[in-house]
């Protein structure tokens, strides 16, 4: 019979907790919804609407191809695109000041084609994959869903002494109308949303809150027809509380740039 070498169960149990964690590092989506609290841009000044290039373009980031490679180029780091992206909300109607805490606002980052390619790359190094299989890459991972979907990021912040109102940190609360609205007047509903556990956070002169980060997802056609963003000048992200008689607006400006 052959030798099976002996492991103690607490190796074991050390070794099947890294993998774990290793395969679950691995399989972090694109828009890194486990990510921290994203502090440095809730602290931000941010207007609303935010003002930036069409969703489709590539301003801020380039691609290079080359006889072999396809180089990613960047003129701003990833955090701080995102907070190009990145709207504040002002309240139309109800309590401005429910979704915040100290300086922390909540904020709403757009999804736009140069982000999602400056995040892939930043995930898997295109630049380090043969031609050919960076150009499927950028296109399964990038233009595809970018073509058939518009991904918003809410992260929402709420004084820890609100803590009877929690629930309205979660944007799939029934609690919760939400929708887009583009300048030609066109509505749509999101397909679905995500949403992590609502976590307790701690910064600087002890202030506190609670946070939670949204995804929404929303589809690029009305009634499976035209794209809904094409000619688009506004977009406005509309989340609106019966309950508390809110209605809460982001948005953004879509305006052609010099580079």
């Amino acid at each position: 019979m052959p030798h099976r070498p002996f492991v103690s169960p607490v190796f074991a149990r050390g070794l099947w907790v890294a993998l774990v964690l290793t395969m679950s590092a691995g399989c972090a989506g694109l828009l890194g919804s486990s990510e921290r609290a994203p502090i440095d841009i809730a602290t931000r000044f941010l207007p609303v609407p935010a003002t930036v290039p069409p969703v489709d373009s590539l301003h801020h980031v380039q691609l290079q191809p080359e006889a072999e490679r396809i180089r990613i180029q960047s003129d701003t780091p990833l955090g701080h695109l995102k907070q190009v992206w990145s709207s504040g909300y002002r309240a139309r109607r109800g309590n401005d000041g429910l979704l915040e805490a100290g300086r922390m606002r909540s904020f709403a980052t757009l999804w736009s084609r140069e982000l999602r390619l400056l995040a892939l790359n930043g995930q898997m190094s295109i630049g380090a994959y043969p031609r050919e299989d960076a150009e499927q890459l950028i296109a399964r991972r990038v233009d595809a869903p970018h073509a058939t979907s518009i991904l918003i990021d809410v992260h929402v912040y709420m004084d820890r002494a609100r803590q009877n109102n929690y629930g309205a940190t979660n944007l799939r609360s029934a609690r919760w109308d939400i929708f887009l609205r583009t300048d030609s007047g066109v509505e749509i509903a999101p397909d679905s949303i995500d949403a992590t556990w609502a976590r307790p956070m701690t910064w600087s002169n002890d202030e506190r809150a609670q946070y939670r980060h949204n995804t929404l997802y929303f589809p690029r056609t009305k009634n499976d027809t035209a794209d809904v963003l094409h000619s688009v000048e506004t977009l406005e992200l509309h989340i609106r509380d019966a309950t508390l008689a809110t209605d809460l607006l982001f948005g953004w400006r879509f305006k052609e740039t010099r580079s």
